[in-house]
């Protein structure tokens, strides 16, 4: 999902210079995500869009100039996975506790709350987040129940309820797929909900803890390309030449970030 400025043509007479910006963070330490880099130089916004990147002492010009020196610019943080049920706030209030710190995007399971409420969780969740000032980014529970037949849950997303999902504006993939047992051997119910994802076009999260082998190209064919339960470095390195991405841990209940780094 992409944000699109407002006024196309009126951005690109901001980032040529013809207009004046609406904001310009000027001496900021920059970090380059793209080269490695940090330098010293000047950013323009206009329509909340950054237009231009100044690393060569340009004259400023801007409705608002901000003095940034001595502090870092960066990007907006994104947290690839979280449950903002389990923070114990409303999106609204998650949001208002998170923006501050910098994270502006969150592709967020709402698990939790579908396996109590079913799809009128997962609704509730994402019109919540509308009009916010960050990015909330919904994973459709994959696994509601978690395992079928060893629980009692308030649900059971079927194939045809997550095709439902997928139809909300900002869901983006399937969230991790935690019967993973079910994907490697081919179990009908999972394989539905897989091809439905598939069809979508959307991504498919993983979450197998200590797959290697047979298992975990089992795992990969069946569709998954993430997982962020990986804890030591051989098991990491393993499943990146498998062409896996892993997501890292690093919260006050679970870390795997040290495990995977030193590998």
């Amino acid at each position: 999902m992409k944000l699109q400025v407002k006024n196309k043509s009126e951005f690109l007479k901001a980032a040529r210079g013809e207009v004046l910006n609406d904001l310009a963070l000027i001496n900021g330490q920059i970090v380059n995500v793209f080269t490695g880099e940090i330098r010293t130089g000047n950013v323009y916004v206009s329509q909340g869009f950054i237009c231009h990147v100044d690393y060569h002492n340009e004259e400023v010009k801007a409705k608002e100039i901000v003095d940034v020196s001595g502090k870092f610019v960066v990007p907006g943080f994104i947290d690839s996975h979280v449950h903002i049920e389990s923070s114990m706030l409303t999106p609204r209030n998650f949001a208002k506790a998170v923006l501050p710190w910098g994270t502006t995007t969150v592709i967020t399971d709402p698990h939790e709350i579908g396996n109590v409420w079913g799809i009128e969780g997962v609704r509730y969740m994402h019109e919540c987040a509308d009009d916010l000032p960050m990015r909330q980014l919904i994973d459709i529970p994959s696994c509601v129940p978690s395992v079928p037949g060893l629980e009692f849950a308030g649900a059971d997303f079927e194939a045809d309820v997550i095709e439902k999902i997928a139809e909300m504006e900002r869901v983006v993939g399937l969230a991790e797929v935690m019967d993973y047992l079910a994907v490697i051997y081919g179990e009908e119910r999972m394989m539905k909900i897989l091809e439905t994802a598939e069809k979508k076009g959307i991504y498919i999260q993983g979450h197998g803890p200590g797959l290697t082998g047979r298992l975990l190209s089992a795992y990969l064919c069946g569709g998954p390309v993430t997982c962020h339960e990986t804890h030591h470095p051989k098991e990491a390195n393993e499943k990146i030449s498998q062409g896996m991405y892993l997501d890292t841990a690093n919260s006050s209940i679970a870390t795997n970030f040290d495990g995977i780094w030193d590998g």
